[in-house]
């Protein structure tokens, strides 16, 4: 036998891309320009899906699992990430995010580049690391869930989406929803505490969110494995404006009204049968108990280098 090195044939990773075509920032030739954009990385192995809806989205993803698929790439918003990560938590497959949404949280949050090519480079850079995922009876969420006034805008949203567009339509509920703002009774359990509130709001992030400027609405971690819960407690007219005032202005921290808490599981009672939820700025309607959970490093995603050492204002 001659001397020499033994060449070892890696297989392509297989990487599907799901594609939302209602996401906020995909044309009609996003297949054409996603596949022209991994064309510049010819040992990976591409196919590309345009779903029609979110059942179309489970679909696919069930095959990318099927077919063994290394990496499934969520290429949409933040509604379409979720969408995807529902049939990967706890597997062997990578999820990787094209950000072509509108607002994109979970992709800033983890430092992707906005700009397709670039995505694209560290999707095919295969950089791996395995963060924190929510749960609420049964349905995973990457970014936070609430109930309360937030839910009620995103559905009046949604209605007046297809008449206005969506900027319009946001603006206009929440016009129409914050002067009469719904407050409701719950019964909170978490880690042998019991407690009652009567909120307008009940926020539950994955991992704790920044409360002042310039970071508020973001997360620095994401793999505390905590869940961060946040509470709007006052009622008064005073009240209602403060909290307006110093949410725009990016100091939430500073707010006497709000509450917090940390934990890795918390239950939520309601007299009502059915509550309301947004998951990841999408609503659905979920019988009680509402029982949240953190589930530690549960996903693998694709990150830029460097992304534990980043910081937001630094």
């Amino acid at each position: 036998m001659g001397t020499g090195s033994l060449e070892v044939n890696t297989p392509a990773p297989k990487v599907i891309v799901i594609c939302n075509a209602s996401a906020g920032a995909v044309t009609s030739d996003a297949r054409v320009r996603i596949s022209e954009s991994f064309a510049r990385h010819p040992d990976v192995s591409l196919r590309v899906f345009v779903p029609e809806n979110a059942a179309d989205i489970s679909k696919h993803v069930d095959s990318a699992i099927e077919q063994g698929t290394d990496i499934v790439v969520a290429a949409g918003g933040d509604g379409t990430v979720n969408a995807v990560i529902q049939k990967i938590v706890g597997r062997d497959i990578v999820l990787g995010v094209l950000p072509l949404g509108t607002l994109n949280h979970f992709a800033r949050d983890l430092g992707m580049p906005l700009d397709l090519d670039e995505a694209v480079d560290v999707i095919c850079s295969g950089n791996t690391r395995s963060i924190d995922v929510g749960e609420v009876n049964g349905r995973y969420f990457l970014n936070n869930a609430s109930l309360g006034f937030y839910p009620k805008i995103i559905r009046l949203r949604d209605r007046l989406r297809p008449y206005i567009g969506k900027w319009l339509a946001m603006i206009l509920a929440i016009l129409t929803i914050l002067p009469r703002l719904p407050w409701f009774r719950v019964t909170l359990e978490w880690d042998g505490v019991t407690t009652r509130r009567f909120v307008p709001l009940l926020f539950v992030g994955n991992n704790p969110y920044e409360t002042s400027w310039p970071d508020v609405g973001r997360r620095t971690a994401l793999t505390t494995g905590a869940l961060w819960i946040m509470m709007l407690k006052k009622r008064g007219a005073w009240g209602k404006l403060k909290v307006a005032i110093l949410s725009l202005i990016g100091r939430i921290s500073d707010l006497e009204e709000v509450e917090t808490i940390e934990t890795n599981e918390i239950a939520v009672l309601s007299q009502r049968w059915n509550i309301t939820l947004s998951l990841d700025g999408e609503t659905r309607s979920e019988q009680t108990p509402l029982v949240f959970k953190s589930h530690p490093r549960a996903l693998k995603v694709i990150v830029p280098e460097g992304w534990e050492k980043r910081t937001y204002s630094g």
